[in-house]
């Protein structure tokens, strides 16, 4: 989907907040509001659906109520006047041209409002959460003067998971972790559109050190998080090398993932990875990522479930992996949550955005064969086979390639020439000789399985020895079928001792004549039953062995 942006900017004015919108299809509009909430009101939200103590609230109505009750008056104080008008223009624009209009929210100038779950907006009106649309998706947008583009990508994704469980904290179980990510994203593996590697220790070193031996495109975080009120920080709860907790800054992160020029995305799946302070907008870890550089960090502002654990990662993934834009894959893993059942979690991902348009990564596609050119090829390949088994194959008595000389003929009959002979017809021959190998192969291949010719064949090696007296150095040699030889087939090698060697396939009794010839004398010339023993010898002195 092609998205249009409805950019807000909030500000303080005075004793009050004021909203702007710098950009969006029908214009540019301001208008002042007071937060609708005390501070009693904000600590009975955050008491009810937990920053520490989540539950699971599966088809429950009255935190569901709650909710609505909370984005209807968040809603209703942020849009009204023209502001409202604006943006219900431009949802009419957008919808119109079948876009999507994106909702960026600049909060940097009042990092107190960044704290609120905007992702809970609900219009009372039509009756409907913004962020659970794709149609209308919430992103916490951070303009930094750095040109995002998509990365191009050639699937499968690689994700790097980090699951930490230091021994002096409250223990994870970290195998049900480990394996409730692979369930989610089993089908995705199985289609080989995404690769999920774990990390063996989760400190910075092992990071460190991964990083360096592929190209990542998302690191998965899996741990504990915490706010530290003293510094007013975020940090995620890694390990030291005793597997004790080791503190991590998002800033101390992020200078290891920034150099991964592939990684695009960071989740954060830990209770407060997304806590901000009320001064520092960058001092939440997620914030952290993005001032490094990073540039689409995805946060869980409560703590999540296991069965929402699963569901929002095999939904993100697959959507991404589908290339979508980061925005619209988050808004894909919300209506997944929220469609089996959960009416509350679907708001627990915060997504932090620094690229214009979304799109982190272009994942190139296959496009696959149409069924009509499927069956076409299948028929092909069925009919090409068919036709081979009633074809009977020609019989091929020799085809060898003797070191450092040439092939001069091929067919019934193999000549071979010597280092000594003719070297220019070997340049002009190089090329046919790879190809004569590669059908001599197959040949051979169908030839031996060829119940016709296979049955009551063996395999013998016939070798020509060389002395003193008859080198065949740089000699002609010929090797011939006579009686009973078409089924022999066969590939003939000179050794460094001098003989020339033929492994041949026939029924016993076959024959084979050899002739060797140098100077324009025939030098040797003789024939040899093919039965009994597995090697038979043919030269000079045993012609007749």
């Amino acid at each position: 989907m092609i998205y249009q942006n409805f950019d807000l900017l909030f500000e303080r004015s005075g004793g009050h907040y004021r909203v702007r919108v710098l950009d969006s299809p029908a214009g540019q509009a301001t208008c002042d509001f007071i937060l609708p909430f005390s501070e009693s009101d904000l600590e009975n939200f955050f008491l009810l659906f937990g920053r520490s103590k989540p539950a699971v609230r599966r088809g429950d109505s009255g935190p569901l109520q709650a909710l609505k009750n909370f984005g209807g008056r968040l809603f209703e104080a942020v849009f009204t006047g023209e502001v409202r008008g604006l943006l219900q223009s431009s949802l009419d624009d957008a919808t119109s041209k079948n876009q999507g209009l994106r909702l960026r929210f600049r909060l940097t100038d009042v990092p107190e409002l960044a704290d609120l779950p905007w992702e809970f907006l609900y219009n009372p009106a039509r009756d409907h959460f913004l962020s659970l649309s794709n149609s209308t998706p919430i992103v916490r947008f951070l303009d930094i003067a750095e040109r995002i583009k998509p990365l191009t990508v050639q699937p499968p994704l690689r994700v790097l998971v980090m699951i930490s469980d230091p021994h002096d904290r409250v223990q994870l179980d970290v195998e049900r972790e480990w394996s409730k990510l692979k369930e989610a994203v089993r089908g995705l593996e199985s289609q080989k559109l995404l690769i999920v590697d774990r990390l063996d220790a989760a400190t910075l070193p092992a990071l460190q050190t991964q990083l360096q031996k592929a190209d990542y495109h998302v690191f998965h975080y899996i741990g504990h998080g915490e706010y530290d009120a003293p510094t007013q920080d975020g940090v995620l709860i890694l390990e030291d090398e005793q597997q004790l907790a080791h503190k991590v800054r998002g800033k101390t992160l992020g200078t290891l993932l920034r150099d991964c020029r592939s990684l695009r995305l960071v989740v954060l799946n830990a209770c407060e990875g997304a806590r901000t302070s009320l001064k520092d907008p960058f001092a939440g870890v997620a914030q952290s990522l993005m001032r490094q550089g990073l540039p689409a960090v995805v946060a869980m502002q409560f703590e999540i479930t296991d069965a929402v654990a699963i569901t929002f990662a095999h939904s993100l993934y697959t959507a991404i992996a589908n290339s979508y834009p980061v925005d619209a894959a988050l808004a894909e893993a919300r209506k997944a949550i929220y469609t089996q059942g959960n009416e509350v979690e679907w708001g627990t991902p915060v997504l932090y955005l620094r690229s214009p348009d979304g799109r982190i990564f272009d994942v190139e596609t296959v496009a696959p064969k149409p069924k009509e050119e499927k069956e076409t090829t299948t028929r092909e390949a069925k009919s090409g086979a068919d036709k081979r088994k009633r074809q009977k194959p020609s019989s091929i008595s020799q085809v060898a390639k003797h070191t450092g000389g040439q092939v001069i003929q091929a067919g019934r009959d193999v000549v071979i020439r010597g280092p000594d002979g003719d070297k220019g017809l070997a340049k002009k021959l190089a090329l046919w000789l790879g190809i004569l190998s590669a059908l001599v192969t197959i040949a051979t291949f169908v030839w031996q399985f060829w119940p016709e010719n296979s049955e009551g064949a063996r395999y013998y090696g016939v070798v020509l020895e060389q002395n003193t007296k008859n080198s065949i150095a740089g000699a002609e040699i010929e090797i011939k079928e006579a009686a009973n030889v078409s089924t022999m087939i066969g590939q003939g090698r000179s050794h460094s001792n001098g003989e020339f060697s033929l492994l041949v396939k026939a029924k016993p009794g076959s024959t084979v004549w050899v002739s060797v010839k140098k100077d324009g004398y025939k030098k040797f010339s003789g024939m040899k039953s093919l039965s009994g023993n597995d090697v038979v010898y043919l030269d000079k002195n045993k012609r007749q062995q």
